[in-house]
């Protein structure tokens, strides 16, 4: 194999590995965060995809707030 190949092996490697310990969905066990995850849960506008829009809507404003990060 050559060396081209092994560094882009590497490196999709250390990408995957990077998005997945970024998005993993780990909560942990801090009380803050469990009770802004469960606010974010607890919204019930509407039912189906009016509900999961709303719930998109607030991930996106927690996000540019930090609260999730």
């Amino acid at each position: 194999m050559t060396k081209k190949f092994l560094r882009n092996v590497a490196f999709v490697t250390l990408l995957l590995g990077g998005f997945f310990l970024a998005f993993g969905n780990c909560f942990g066990k801090f009380a803050l965060t469990r009770k802004v995850y469960g606010f974010n849960d607890s919204i019930n506008i509407g039912g189906g995809i009016v509900a999961r829009f709303f719930k998109t809507i607030i991930m996106y404003v927690f996000l540019i707030l930090p609260i999730y990060g």
